[in-house]
């Protein structure tokens, strides 16, 4: 199952997508929402926190029952983020960062206010740690979270010379670069790798040159056959797999498709955030 979201009047919907039967079903709607959301899933995956850091506003979702709950504001102008602690209540996280670690402030929601639960000081901390992450996994046996970059998949460089030249065939004008296979555990989906700056980090480092894949071509194996797939425009692409499912996006573009028989089943330009329900 997929979710994305939709522009409303006065805000954003949210969707799930059900590609084995085509379907669409209405999750929530989020009144004065802008943005791209941030998404923390409860351990079953009946439950999401919805949190807009552009206009500070955050909702529970109960997904079992359609419940949609908007959060009081948090304490403090600058969080880190929100998330379910280990007894599955919504919580929310400040981080104040020094030389040598960083404390983590957890607040939880109780009695409808915003209350200090505890202080975490995490010394081993590498450059660019996102500080939420150290807390989003379960503590003391309790309910945890699951992160949706979990279902991200990596490349692998082809190195046989004739699988190359096979791939070449299927796309002309491929220009530089060299071809790698997506690693999924299901199916095998080929990309093409050019030289190039990651757009993401452009700004950081603007004289660096790296290989970045991108969503065209894509050359998904089907039996012996190798077969093209139209794929969508895009500087950078990124990819995740679930379940025999493949979803593929730049900018906005996104592609879904079925790895065994590479059936195209979504095409779906967004500028919110669209994944696999964990």
């Amino acid at each position: 199952m997929l979710y994305y979201f939709e522009v409303l009047p006065d805000g954003l919907e949210w969707t799930f997508y059900m590609p084995t039967s085509g379907t669409h079903r209405t999750v929530a709607n989020f009144h004065g929402a802008q943005g791209r959301p941030n998404i923390n899933w409860y351990t079953s995956q009946d439950k999401a926190l919805v949190y807009f850091s552009t206009v500070g506003l955050a909702w529970e979702v109960d997904i079992l029952n359609g419940i949609v709950t908007r959060l009081p504001p948090p304490l403090q102008e600058r969080i880190s983020g929100y998330l379910f602690d280990d007894t599955g209540m919504p919580s929310y996280v400040i981080d104040q960062w020094r030389d040598s670690h960083v404390r983590l402030d957890t607040y939880q929601l109780r009695e409808g206010g915003w209350k200090l639960k505890n202080v975490d000081i995490v010394t081993d901390v590498e450059p660019g740690t996102v500080a939420i992450s150290r807390i989003s996994m379960p503590r003391g046996g309790g309910q945890g979270r699951r992160r949706t970059t979990v279902f991200s998949v990596h490349c692998e460089k082809v190195v046989d010379s004739e699988l190359s030249r096979r791939l070449d065939e299927t796309s002309p004008e491929i220009g530089a670069g060299y071809w790698a296979l997506v690693v999924t555990g299901v199916g095998e989906v080929y990309v093409r790798m050019t030289p190039g700056v990651n757009p993401d980090e452009a700004e950081y480092f603007p004289d660096r040159e790296e290989m970045s894949h991108r969503c065209w071509p894509l050359v998904v194996r089907q039996g012996e056959k190798l077969v093209p797939f139209p794929g969508i425009p895009g500087a950078q692409c990124h990819m995740h797999s679930k379940d025999g499912w493949f979803l593929a996006h730049a900018e906005g573009n996104y592609l879904l498709f079925e790895l065994v028989t590479g059936h195209d089943v979504l095409q779906k330009s967004t500028p919110y955030t669209m994944g696999f329900v964990p």
